[in-house]
């Protein structure tokens, strides 16, 4: 058998990731700039790596890069993360068991916002979280298609538990 990119879960997922990223940034952006939201994934993540606390949000221009390339590479990392999952469940359903991976995604988040005190998470209102679930939904829908379409573990060697 011949091997590919497309048999290897981490180079999929990771790939299924960045570009799903970028659509959850641009709808999260989009829900931010039209003032339906206060917060966005791009901050957040520049929080992380700056250790910004108690909503202070990175502002000047490197930081906001660094926040995007923070959120970015997070995106791949955890489709790579959803991708190992799918390539170890029944095939099918992959834009479902993505919505509910980036559902979970979206609590992690808001949780761990809450208990670092990260960029203004620890009193998000209601539609910003609203906006936040909207967006992560549409990132693990977004890397469970990808998943779906580029990936072909079917063809790998797979072992599979026996419970």
């Amino acid at each position: 058998m011949k091997k590919s990119w497309r048999n290897d879960w981490y180079i999929v997922g990771s790939l299924a990731g960045l570009t799903a990223s970028m659509l959850k940034t641009l709808v999260n952006l989009g829900f931010y700039k039209t003032g339906v939201s206060k917060l966005h994934y791009v901050d957040i993540a520049g929080g992380f790596i700056l250790g910004k606390r108690g909503g202070v949000k990175p502002r000047k221009p490197i930081e906001q890069a660094l926040g995007f390339v923070a959120d970015a590479l997070l995106g791949a990392a955890f489709g790579a993360s959803l991708s190992y999952l799918i390539s170890k469940t029944p095939k099918g359903y992959e834009i479902t068991k993505g919505s509910l991976f980036g559902a979970a995604l979206w609590t992690s988040t808001l949780s761990t916002g809450t208990l670092l005190q990260i960029d203004g998470l620890s009193n998000p209102d209601p539609k910003s979280m609203t906006t936040m679930l909207a967006s992560s939904i549409v990132y693990g829908a977004g890397t469970g298609l990808m998943i779906k379409g580029l990936g072909k573990f079917d063809k790998a060697e797979q072992v599979q538990p026996m419970f």
